[in-house]
């Protein structure tokens, strides 16, 4: 398959808005707890993260086709906090493959798409956070290099 990655666009809302959405569900199937019933984004947030200088979306999408996934990322400035180094995190917030076209390499083609940009913008490291739930995705991230630097522990009540 011919994949084009690019900078998503406006336009890419309907295509990216259904991705996200899917994704919702799987979280809110996995952890009805913690994630409620909601619009993941309104085309209005879309619109104004794609406006927003410090972070960046790029979508995948099929030569003769539309979009096949998604990535978005922010980038963190550095700490204020005096006992952290200064650094600048590239955070992955979605990354999202339509579930028909899964295990074909477009997730890692986005994953490094989205890791040369954070370089080229000056990241110094790469960060996601993965629920526990979602073994495909935590072995993407495994084949793809990362490694676990923190892990939350939680107790219910």
């Amino acid at each position: 398959m011919e994949l084009l990655i690019r900078t998503a666009e406006k336009s890419d809302y309907g295509a990216v808005h259904e991705l996200l959405c899917c994704l919702h569900r799987l979280h809110v199937s996995a952890r009805p707890d913690v994630f409620a019933e909601a619009d993941p984004m309104t085309e209005e947030e879309y619109a104004s993260l794609l406006e927003n200088a410090g972070k960046f979306t790029i979508v995948a999408q099929e030569k003769e086709g539309g979009v096949a996934g998604f990535c978005s990322v922010t980038l963190r400035s550095p700490s204020e906090r005096p006992e952290l180094k200064k650094r600048t995190v590239a955070f992955v917030n979605d990354l999202c493959v339509m579930e028909r076209l899964r295990n074909r390499g477009i997730g890692k083609r986005l994953l490094e798409e989205a890791r040369n940009i954070s370089r080229r913008k000056g990241a110094e490291s790469m960060e996601l956070t993965v629920w526990s739930f979602n073994r495909a995705a935590y072995r993407l991230y495994r084949e793809m290099g990362m490694s676990e630097r923190s892990i939350i522990l939680e107790q219910r009540l």
